[in-house]
């Protein structure tokens, strides 16, 4: 005779079986097919992003094939979104440069006042949103810091060696970002009073040159100056 407890061992037996995709005979259930992969040239997130090359770009430099310590995963992250921040808010404060000069270079009014008249409303608009979401962009950045002043002395240390000669001084977006606000080179902070700061981008000709080209133009200060003049 099966008795209660017979049947409830028999369905407990039962339960991992079917849970794992087995039945009582041993049969196995067929597994799901893999998802489908996108079509080439179909647009995914993946891809519209480059996530993967994104998340190559923590190995620790050209040099060296990997993280050496837990928290210079943090370390390299940290700097990486420092300078993704900077190229927001460069884009936003160019484009307003541009647009001011074009405005400027259409309508050479005498004074202020017949400027303001000449242009449109929704431009001065989209001048602030853009100006003010750099500055959002901006203002952000503490959150990076914020990250850094959470690595212990000791880590800090067991990393220091890995970038060498590597420092934030080497940062053409930063200087790029100081220009455009409208920080002339006689009023900057040099490290060394013998050498200017550019030396610290020489290893890159490039942003040095470009640095220079933009210490000659217009600044996003000399701009909204002559605008407002």
């Amino acid at each position: 005779a099966i008795t209660a407890g017979d049947s409830w061992r028999d369905k407990t037996t039962e339960l991992p079986k079917k849970m794992s995709g087995t039945s009582t005979n041993n049969s196995s259930a067929p597994l799901p097919p893999p998802p489908p992969q996108p079509a080439a040239g179909v647009l995914t997130y993946d891809n519209y992003i480059r996530v993967p090359d994104l998340l190559s770009l923590q190995n620790g430099g050209p040099v060296k094939n990997r993280i050496h310590e837990h928290d210079e995963m943090y370390f390299v992250v940290a700097h990486q979104l420092f300078e993704l921040k900077f190229k927001l808010a460069l884009h936003d404060m160019r484009k307003v440069i541009e647009e001011m000069k074009e405005q400027l270079h259409s309508a050479p009014a005498a004074n202020a006042a017949q400027r303001f008249s000449h242009i449109p409303l929704t431009k001065w608009q989209d001048w602030h949103t853009k100006l003010s979401r750099a500055s959002s962009v901006l203002n952000s950045t503490t959150t990076e810091f914020d990250l850094l002043s959470r690595m212990s002395t000791s880590a800090f240390l067991e990393i220091r060696d890995h970038f060498g000669n590597a420092s934030g001084f080497q940062s053409a977006q930063w200087r790029e970002l100081e220009i455009l606000l409208g920080l002339k080179d006689h009023i900057r902070y040099n490290r060394s009073k013998e050498q200017p700061y550019h030396t610290a981008l020489e290893h890159i000709p490039e942003n040095v040159h470009r640095l220079h080209q933009l210490e000659q133009s217009s600044t996003l200060l000399d701009t909204i100056t002559s605008l407002l003049h």
